[in-house]
């Protein structure tokens, strides 16, 4: 089951990571002409590349934000299985146990925060790999 999981999230990073890198490569090809404007009057790369790479950034950050909000309702629906299933573990059972505890909300912030900061990094790195290949 580890490893079915590790393949099935490596895929889903993977696709992630090309469906970001042609949507920036799109949008590139759209201000084509912008671009070689700014190259021409004599812009730094990075001048270029930062729009692009904060705006990979920020469909990562939506994509794992509209995650996030259908994965909490699904963890809420699912809490009596968890509990009657996993329950003999502390820590299960300490963050799950109430949903309106200190510890669900911790975990559901720290979730957030982690899918928003992997979410950005990812479409930022997929948008400097289409932004490289452009330029070059």
């Amino acid at each position: 089951i580890r490893i079915v999981g590790i393949v099935l999230v490596t895929l889903l990073t993977i696709n992630s990571f090309l469906i970001v890198m042609t949507v920036i490569g799109m949008k590139i090809a759209l201000r084509r002409e912008e671009v070689e404007i700014l190259t021409l009057v004599g812009a730094t790369p990075w001048y270029i590349k930062f729009p692009f790479l904060l705006e990979g950034g920020w469909y990562g950050a939506i994509g794992a934000l509209l995650s996030w909000i259908v994965i909490i309702p699904i963890v809420i629906w699912l809490q009596p299985f968890l509990l009657s299933f996993l329950g003999g573990i502390p820590i299960i059972y300490g963050v799950f146990g109430s949903l309106t505890s200190t510890a669900f909300l911790i975990f559901s912030s720290l979730f957030l925060i982690g899918l928003l900061l992997t979410g950005f990094l990812l479409g930022s790195v997929a948008s400097l790999v289409a932004v490289g290949r452009f330029l070059q």
